[in-house]
Formats: structure tokens, sequence, C-alpha cells
């Protein structure tokens, strides 16, 4: 990945969690000083307003890294990360999917069904993702410390 696919990427995915954080918080863990009102706190419509546009960001990042990340390190064989790799994808699916009927559920049980999915897939997302990057840090820290103590042993060695 290049260093503007990480920096769009680690923003994007930032933004999408600290709003969506920042929209649950408000929405489920506060009350209105308003019985009546479905707006618990001034900034809760602004707070999903900006959840509502980065999420595609976010989807466009994902989208542009696919070809040159993700298909590249399936089709090379890549071990490392493999499974949170995996998780990620197996989370976005249904996190995007059960988002978008958040906004056009009818019925109230079926965007209360799309919330709970939502909400679970996002915190599956969020850790998958935190686990991905340690997981890249850690092998990238080893290689690096290789290749100080055995430069001609690495020679061939593919660095992502």
């Amino acid at each position: 990945m290049s260093r503007v696919e990480k920096i769009l990427l680690h923003s994007s995915t930032a933004l999408v969690a600290l709003t969506g954080i920042a929209l649950f918080y408000m929405k489920y863990l506060m009350t209105s000083a308003d019985p009546f009102s479905v707006i618990h706190h001034p900034l809760q419509p602004w707070a999903l307003r900006l959840h509502l546009v980065v999420a595609p960001a976010l989807l466009f990042v994902l989208g542009m890294i696919y070809r040159g990340h993700v298909a590249a390190k399936l089709r090379n064989g890549y071990r490392e990360g493999r499974h949170s790799g995996l998780s990620l994808i197996w989370t976005l699916l249904p996190m995007t999917f059960s988002g978008y009927l958040i906004q056009v559920a009818v019925e109230e049980s079926t965007r209360t069904l799309a919330v709970v999915v939502h909400i679970a897939t996002s915190l599956g997302f969020a850790l998958a993702y935190l686990l991905h990057g340690w997981i890249a840090w850690r092998s990238k820290r080893a290689l690096l410390r290789d290749r100080a103590e055995r430069p001609e042993a690495l020679a061939g060695r593919w660095v992502a």
C-alpha cells in the first residue's frame, strides 16, 4: 500500500469509528431533558450526518486498496495477517449492508435488527482492523530487525 492509501485508510476508518461511537453514545446512552425528543444531544444530528458522509469514503478507499493489497496478498499466498484480513472482509459486508438498511427500513423490527447487526459487525470490524494493523507492524518490525542482523539472508523476501 502506498503512503497516501495508508493515510486515507487510517483517517477514514478513524472518522467512521469515532462518529459511530459518538452517535451510539448520544443515541443510546444519553437521555434528553424532553421526554418526547428523539434527539438526546444537540450534536447528534451532526454526528449522524458526518458518519453517513464518511462511511462511503471508507468504502471507496477499501475498494481502492483491494486489488493492490488484498487480492495481491491472497494471490501470492502471503500468510501473515491473513485471518485478521479475512475477518475484515467478512465483517465489512454485513456492516455495510446493515448500515444502509438502517436508513431505508420501514418496519421498526427490521430497523432494530439492522442496528444490532450493524453495531456487532462494526465492533468486529474495528477489532479486526486494530489486530490487522498490529500484526503488520509486528511483522515489519521483525523484518527490519532481521535485515539489520542478516542482510544477505533476506535478499529475496517480499515486503508490503
